[in-house]
């Protein structure tokens, strides 16, 4: 191995989930005083769907970032199993601000969320372990 190659660390994941917590936070700031409870219920599904993927987001780099140190012989399985634990943390987060407790809200914009992050987990998984393997 000579001297110029290049180890990899998770160092760039950690920095990366710094930098959108940063962002996250800045977010959840400007729109602090928005109503989650609104009577539109489309609008504050949307906010919490938002909101939780804004908190989930960084959980999910940091977690594609430390699979792929791992080489995972199921990228995509190992990706949505990823997307749905940054996931689920983000809705305990983000339960303890939403003010709507109804079950259509929760299954529908809650539960959404997800199976969006565990499909965008399978894509990131699969995605990254064919470049992180290529090189």
């Amino acid at each position: 191995a000579s001297s110029t190659s290049r180890s990899r660390t998770p160092s760039g994941a950690i920095g990366c989930a710094i930098a959108l917590r940063v962002l996250t936070g800045v977010f959840l700031w400007h729109g602090g005083g928005r109503a989650t409870a609104a009577d539109d219920g489309v609008a504050a599904g949307l906010h919490c769907a938002s909101v939780e993927g804004w908190i989930a987001t960084p959980f999910l780099v940091v977690a594609i970032g430390l699979l792929m140190r791992a080489f995972p012989v199921r990228p995509a399985a190992s990706g949505a199993l990823a997307g749905a634990a940054a996931a689920l943390l983000a809705d305990a987060l983000w339960h303890l601000a939403c003010a709507r407790v109804d079950l259509a809200h929760l299954l529908q914009w809650h539960a959404g969320v997800t199976v969006a992050a565990a499909l965008a987990g399978a894509v990131v998984g699969r995605v990254a372990a064919a470049f992180y393997h290529r090189g």
